[in-house]
């Protein structure tokens, strides 16, 4: 189920960037981004550009690390918690998609989660390779004829899952005294939200239109976030990661909607969503998505979104 975690993610990723670059179409102010199936070289994002990287032009960019640990991070929820836990002295290489928080950019770009490059990212001489769920055996088994770890990080499935995440990476970084505080510091944020008194159901869209209705169902960590505000996941009876078709969300009616800022102009233009009771009363929030889908402390920030502005609509 977490493969299919992150392939769902990665479509969603997808159709994230393929309607920023129609929007950016029609503004003329932004770059072209591609689909995935076309080549690495000709893909770019909005905010993060996708850096064709060679052996030989990461060897010119090697990080001087003056540990024995030296960590490259293809995950950008691990380089998020590695900076969080203070750690960043042990990256010497991330993904291209890494892009929070902006010290990331100083770092050599070496592959991305959909093609590494194993040649470039051995270039950088790390000690360990964490990567998520995105890559294969294969590609692990590629790491270690160079004589590299390649380890697969845990996803959770839930908030104390991204709490056992931290201490995961950390176990990896040197860094478990740092985590033990951080954890703790992050479960003191989430006990202080005070969560709403609600039965206001909450859609969360991973993906829609042409690439299909996904929505996070029970048991995924999204759904974790929302049942953390105090609302109820409109999808909480599917499955943790589940394919609707539209006629089942028209149906569903939730009372709020929450979707990537990338996306949201299309969404509530485009039919037949446009005809939600949500998306008519004004009740669909646009977030930050890396701060819904992404396990890291940022997750605090996305249950408070929540509560906000349910909240909010309430009182009115």
């Amino acid at each position: 189920m977490k493969k299919a975690m992150s392939v769902i993610l990665a479509a969603a990723l997808v159709m994230s960037i393929a309607a920023c670059s129609k929007d950016d179409e029609t503004a003329d102010e932004s770059v072209e981004t591609t689909v995935a199936e076309e080549t690495a070289e000709e893909t770019e994002a909005e905010e993060t550009e996708v850096v064709e990287t060679t052996a030989e032009e990461t060897e010119a960019t090697v990080v001087d690390v003056d540990s024995d640990i030296r960590v490259v991070s293809l995950s950008p929820e691990v380089t998020e918690i590695i900076f969080a836990l203070g750690a960043e002295d042990k990256l010497v290489g991330v993904s291209t998609y890494d892009d929070y928080p902006e010290e990331v950019f100083n770092y050599p770009v070496v592959g991305d989660l959909y093609a590494l490059d194993v040649e470039a990212i051995a270039a950088v001489e790390p000690t360990v390779v964490l990567v998520s769920d995105f890559v294969d055996e294969d590609t692990i088994a590629a790491f270690n004829e160079y004589g590299i770890d390649c380890v697969m990080v845990s996803e959770g499935t839930s908030i104390d899952g991204m709490l056992d995440l931290i201490a995961e990476v950390a176990s990896y970084v040197d860094a478990e005294d740092v985590a033990e505080d951080l954890i703790a510091d992050v479960q003191a944020d989430l006990d202080a939200i005070e969560a709403v008194d609600t039965d206001a159901t909450v859609y969360y869209v991973v993906s829609y239109g042409e690439y299909g209705d996904w929505s996070a169902g029970g048991g995924s960590f999204i759904d974790g976030i929302i049942t953390a505000s105090g609302a109820k996941n409109a999808a909480g009876d599917l499955d943790q990661w589940a394919m609707l078709d539209p006629e089942t969300l028209i149906d569903m009616d939730p009372d709020f909607i929450v979707i990537s800022t990338w996306t949201y102009d299309d969404f509530i233009s485009l039919e037949p969503y446009s005809a939600l009771t949500a998306v008519q009363e004004g009740r669909v929030i646009a977030v930050d998505e890396n701060i819904f889908v992404r396990q890291t402390p940022r997750n605090v920030e996305a249950v408070q979104i929540l509560v906000d502005a349910i909240a909010e609509y309430e009182a009115a």
